[in-house]
């Protein structure tokens, strides 16, 4: 019922709406498939737009950007900064991270990996967030020293 969407896909889903559910099932398949086939070059930017979306929170398919957006690219996008960093630290020094964390953090690569195929909310890189920032935290720990000298 939502104006902007309706007008793309009301049609197909009052037509398969009727359907069981197997058979809605195996239609989505189809129409998938069909759009696939249609515009290849598609899937490529659509995989950006999930991983951007996953990250950053945006772009949505036929909404308007929020203010809330602003946050989630405050927060994430120094999160991401920071993660960048830490594995550039332990690609220099993997021994200075404990196989407990290269665990989390292979967990979480793989996490985020699988969530850039689905919708991808900001929202669900939120959830891994916990198992990032020990990784995070040590890799920085062990590899960077920071003093402070007075005049």
């Amino acid at each position: 019922n939502h104006p902007p969407l309706a007008r793309h896909h009301r049609e197909f889903f009052e037509r398969i709406s009727k359907l069981k559910v197997l058979e809605r099932e195996a239609a989505f398949t189809d129409q998938a498939m069909k759009n696939l086939k249609a515009n290849p070059k598609g899937v490529a930017r659509n995989w950006v737009c999930n991983t951007v979306r996953l990250f950053l929170g945006f772009p949505r398919s036929h909404r308007p950007e929020e203010l809330a957006t602003l946050v989630f690219v405050g927060f994430n996008g120094s999160l991401l900064l920071l993660s960048v960093g830490a594995v550039g630290l332990a690609a220099r020094r993997p021994s200075s991270i404990s196989p407990e964390l290269w665990f989390l953090g292979i967990f979480a690569l793989i996490y985020l990996g699988g969530s850039t195929l689905a919708s991808s909310l900001a929202r669900y890189f939120l959830v891994v967030t916990p198992l990032m920032w020990p990784v995070i935290a040590a890799a920085f720990a062990k590899n960077v020293s920071v003093t402070f000298t007075s005049k």
